[in-house]
C-alpha cells in the first residue's frame, strides 16, 4: 500500500510521541530525530516499525540521512515499492 508523506509524517509524530511519552501534536515536523532525544536503539525500532506498516525495507540509517520527521517521511513516501 502507497501512503502519502502526510500519512506517514503523522505515523512518525504519534509514534514518536508514544515512545518519548509526549503529545504527538508537540512533535514538529522539522523536529530532527536526535533533538528529540531518540537515540541509536529507538531508531532501530522506528525502522523496523515504518518497515511493518510500510511493507518496504527501511535501513536505521535513513533516520540519519533524513533528520527530521518531514524529510524522512518524504523520502519514504517517494520510495519504489518492490
Amino acid at each position: 500500500m502507497t501512503r502519502s508523506k502526510q500519512e506517514i509524517l503523522e505515523w512518525l509524530q504519534s509514534n514518536l510521541g508514544a515512545e518519548l511519552e509526549r503529545d504527538a501534536a508537540s512533535i514538529s515536523a522539522d523536529a530532527k530525530f536526535t533533538e528529540l532525544g531518540v537515540d541509536s536503539i529507538s531508531m532501530l525500532a522506528i525502522a523496523g516499525d515504518l518497515e511493518q506498516w510500510l511493507g518496504l525495507t527501511v535501513l536505521p540509517s535513513m533516520l540519519w540521512e533524513h533528520s527530521t520527521l518531514e524529510q524522512l517521511a518524504a523520502a519514504l513516501a517517494q520510495s519504489p515499492r518492490v
